[in-house]
């Protein structure tokens, strides 16, 4: 049985469209929602029937494309297996049975293939009497590829003549619309994706050509002489051939075109044209860049000529200590590049190396590059193997710089590479890239410290030529002290900048007092103290500033804002923001977006060798005291905007008057802070735990479960429940001790870590708490999920008398504080019970009290309204209310809750006898709960296995 929970997503229930896509990914949707089209050889079955939409597909040409190498016995029988669980995703009757094969039906779903080619056949229709209307629909039509034809699919299937056919289609699709787009002066519409096309066909000349002659047509000759180079070496190292008659001619013409000054002739002015979507996502430049000569050449030349790249795409892998440059190499040299990729620059720093906390996942930078290049939201797949292969079906056609910036190793950096040749990719990392120069043939470039020379030239762009040539000797003192480290010249030439009145050669005098001050200096494998450069801005520092920057090194996460600033120092947020801007103009900190924060590691790792130094460990350990309270106020507050609905078991009391906590003011804004704030938040749970700051950790805890519940962080929800729980029994607090068990009783009982054991001990402790403190609400709530449990483990006589239980507790609360009573849940526990009367009565009520809140609270009541009904046999009221709980739960972007609303609904459908209208929810609900890995999804398949076999 699905048992349901307080607290997924797919879309609405009432709709059964379809929709396939083989025009870039094999990807196929039931209404709104993605659906998971199985193994690799079911998805290649599927993609043949798709491509072959209306005509049928014989059982031995399935076999033949499956098995290219030799076919097993079972070949038939899997082929079979294959067709029964793709019926499952297809619309009825989408999938014929003919003799000695099957057909899709065309008319059972959209297909964008189809959509292809009726645009297609549209524009050859118009274009004897209406070019521009043609070319119009032909634009349309090779708009709707997002990459190569199946994308994801075993190359050795691809290869079949049937997909070979449609490949063909696009070309000569392209090919038409390149002369329409030549006949009416309107190049620039085509090319994008006939650039697409022609990468897709390295060796078809006649694509080729075309390419070559709309490239001079919209005034990029050099482009398509170049273009044309390529081609040229492309068939002799491949073919072993010339180029053949007609891409002769196409460069005869480009030559024709540069002496004549001539363009091919035009029937009239060229439309405008829709500029496509060009990311800019490069920081910007320093203007006082130096030195590097020979790197910016070698790197100019290996990525300016990705034409010349043999269908590769160009890798510059710039590696060094920290320090050394890396970055602003990697940033102007991107700049001095931009115009070479005129469809944008990507960047992310990936933050590799950062002290405080993870590096950023591929996966989270992946659907950021895929936003910035124009694919909203709702098509971004979500498998990321799938999201890998749209980024790179997106680049195709495209030159687009790629920087990724702070890359831990090579596999960090490899699936945001791009795929398709005409786009290049810059990576830095402290480690040797060897992996991308192996696998990847990049460009290895070292960093070493500037010489002298750089050095010098780099101080006389910062602080001006005359005031460095007046006082030689002195610089020459500074520039021995800086070893020639850019981050150490840099953060000198700020403060001298900032002081114009100070002579270098005093400046001078005080690097020397600091070097002589400081001893044991970090060496960052240089002849150079770090510390020593550092402290030439700290000195500088006044006092309040000095300590917060020295207090800052205990806040865990990568960035910070003023209140949590404010809360280490005890002040107010006001004066916390002065201090941090002091900062950033000292350039200990940088303002990377307005009111955010952030180190650079190595002056984080300075500020952490203060702290020990200059503050005593009880000043210390008051500042981490209020950070942690601030973190505990902030995350309550969140909490709250998430859902109302959920009280804390204890209020949340501030420290002390020194602690702020964020401004946050509505749900998105709660939930957008908890997600970036969640790897500091987790930090602080467990330094507090370490620190015996219990009740700090409680609060902690309990505000961050709405999120790590929503957004499906199993393991650590339960490790900080674990956490919470032993901090709520050092305090001996049984109100809160209660309520985590009675969370790690539900985690463990249907969520991703489904261990009923453990489930079964943490809820009668439960059980025995409510009961002590004579708490009826989670008395009653406990006993629904014990109900459950004993529905899984096949002991369903049990469970009636267990629900019973509850509603007497529900009963009894509603005596008490009738206000207090979770309608929703005493509908549950009535309808779990089989009285459906009373359940319907219960749960009509809640949604009424709840109409409108937006809430968990008002989700789980249209959950359990759809269950009731499909309970009665009124399976269209049922659908209606499932429909609303899912929209609630994807508004709240709760997926696994939404997974089992369509589980519970199909479950419902089923017991009272409606297999077949049961079916679509449950293969909803499959779909979400494999994408969470949640063992839920069993039981739905499970039960949806037993529909299709009593047929």
């Amino acid at each position: 049985m699905m048992s349901r929970m307080p607290g997924g997503r797919v879309g609405p229930v009432n709709a059964t469209a379809s929709r396939f896509a083989v025009l870039g990914a094999l990807r196929a949707w039931r209404d709104d929602d993605e659906v998971d089209l199985g193994a690799p050889q079911q998805r290649a079955l599927l993609a043949m029937l798709l491509v072959r939409a209306g005509s049928p597909v014989a059982m031995s040409e399935i076999i033949e494309v499956l098995w290219p190498h030799g076919a097993p016995a079972t070949a038939v029988n899997v082929v079979q297996r294959y067709v029964s669980r793709l019926r499952r995703l297809l619309p009825a009757d989408g999938l014929i049975r003919l003799a000695g094969g099957y057909r899709f039906d065309p008319a059972a779903a959209e297909l964008d293939l189809l959509a292809f080619r009726k645009d297609r056949a549209a524009g050859r229709a118009l274009s004897g009497h209406d070019p521009h209307g043609a070319l119009d629909r032909m634009v349309a039509a090779l708009s709707r590829w997002r990459g190569p034809l199946v994308a994801g699919i075993d190359e050795t299937v691809r290869g079949a003549a049937m997909f070979v056919a449609v490949d063909r289609e696009r070309a000569e699709a392209a090919l038409q619309a390149s002369a329409l787009a030549l006949r009416v002066g309107a190049g620039d519409r085509i090319l994008p994706a006939l650039r697409a096309v022609a990468a897709a066909t390295p060796l078809d000349e006649v694509v080729q050509a075309a390419l070559i002659r709309v490239l001079a047509a919209t005034g990029r000759q050099a482009e398509a002489l170049a273009h044309f180079t390529v081609v040229r070496e492309h068939l002799a190292d491949d073919l072993g051939v010339d180029p053949g008659g007609d891409l002769t001619s196409a460069h005869t013409e480009v030559l024709r075109i540069g002496t004549a000054g001539t363009r091919p002739a035009r029937d009239s002015a060229p439309r405008p044209v829709t500029p496509a979507i060009r990311p800019a996502q490069l920081p910007g430049d320093l203007q006082s860049f130096a030195g590097r000569t020979e790197w910016l050449h070698r790197l100019s030349s290996l990525l300016t000529g990705a034409q010349d790249a043999r269908f590769t795409v160009p890798i510059a892998a710039i590696t060094g200590m920290g320090g050394v440059g890396k970055t602003t190499l990697a940033v102007h040299s991107a700049h001095r590049l931009a115009g070479d990729f005129p469809d944008g620059q990507l960047y992310t720093n990936l933050r590799g190396f950062d002290p405080s906390s993870s590096p950023v996942s591929a996966h989270e930078v992946l659907r950021g590059f895929l936003g910035a290049l124009g694919v909203p939201e709702a098509g971004i797949p979500a498998s990321f193997d799938d999201q890998v292969a749209l980024y790179r079906s997106v680049l195709a056609g495209r030159r687009v710089l790629v920087v990724l910036d702070n890359v831990r190793d090579a596999d960090h950096a490899r699936p945001l590479l791009p795929g398709p040749p005409g786009s290049a990719a810059i990576v830095t990392s402290r480690n040797p890239l060897t992996g991308l120069v192996v696998r990847e043939g990049a460009l290895p470039v070292t960093l070493d410290l500037l010489s002298p020379a750089e050095s010098r030239t780099l101080l006389a762009r910062r602080l001006g030529r005359e005031r460095t040539s007046q006082a030689s000797a002195e610089v020459t003192r500074i520039l021995d002290a800086c070893g020639g480290l850019p981050l150490a010249l840099a953060l000198f030439a700020a403060r001298a900048s900032s002081y114009p009145e100070l002579d270098l050669d005093r400046l001078a005098d005080e690097v020397d007092d600091s070097r002589r001050r400081l001893d044991g200096f970090s060496r960052a494998g240089a002849d150079h103290d770090l510390r020593a450069v550092f402290s030439w801005s700290y000195a500088l520092l006044g006092d309040d500033t000095a300590r917060l920057f020295r207090l800052l090194a205990l806040h865990p996460g990568p960035t910070f804002g003023a209140p949590a600033a404010a809360s280490l120092l005890g002040t107010d947020p006001g004066r916390a923001d002065a201090l941090l801007q002091e900062l950033c103009r000292a350039n200990l900190l940088i303002e990377h977006r307005p009111g955010r924060f952030r180190y650079h590691d190595l002056v984080r790792a300075y500020g952490a060798e203060l702290l020990g130094e200059h503050e005593a460990t009880a000043e210390r350990d008051a500042a981490q005291r209020r950070l942690f309270s601030y973190g505990a106020g902030s995350v309550a507050h969140a909490a709250h905007l998430l859902d109302p609905s959920r009280r804390p078991p204890t209020p949340y009391e501030r420290e002390s008057d020194g602690v702020s906590i964020e401004r946050i003011g509505d749900a998105d804004e709660a939930l957008e802070w908890l997600t970036s704030e969640r790897p500091a938040l987790l930090t602080m749970v467990d330094r507090a735990a370490a620190a015996r700051l219990d009740r700090l950790v409680c609060h902690l805890v309990w505000g961050l479960e709405s999120l790590l519940r929503r957004q499906e962080f199993w393991p650590d929800w339960e490790r900080t429940q674990l956490i919470g729980l032993e901090a709520a029994r050092r305090l001996g607090d049984k109100v809160i001790e209660v309520r985590v068990r009675y969370a790690l009783g539900f985690l463990y009982s249907a969520q991703h870590l489904d261990d009923p054991g453990a489930s079964e001990k943490h809820l009668q402790q439960a059980l025995r708490l409510a009961a002590e403190l004579r708490d009826h609400e989670l008395h009653a709530r406990v006993l629904v999920v014990v109900a459950e449990q004993r529905i899984k483990k096949g002991r369903p006589d049990e469970h009636r008398s267990i629900m019973y239980a509850a509603i007497g507790a529900f009963r009894m609360l509603e005596l008490e504080d009738p206000e207090r009573v979770p309608l929703d849940f005493v509908a549950y526990a009535h309808w779990r019970a089989g009285d459906l009367d009373n359940a319907l009565s219960y749960a009509q009520r809640a949604v009424e009290r709840l109409r409108g809140a937006g809430n968990h609270a008002e989700a789980t009541a249209w959950h359990t309204l759809a269950g009731i009904h499909a309970g009665r046999h009124d399976g269209a009221a049922a659908l209606a209310a499932n429909h609303r709980a899912c929209e609630l739960y994807r508004a709240l972007g709760d997926d696994f809750l939404e997974g089992l609303a369509e589980a519970g609904l199909g479950e419902a459908l089923s017991a009272a006898g409606r297999h077949e209208a049961a079916r679509h929810p449950l293969s909803r609900a499959i779909a979400i709960l494999e994408s969470l890995g949640s063992p839920k999804a069993a039981e739905a398949r499970a039960l949806l296995d037993a529909l299709h076999a009593k047929g």
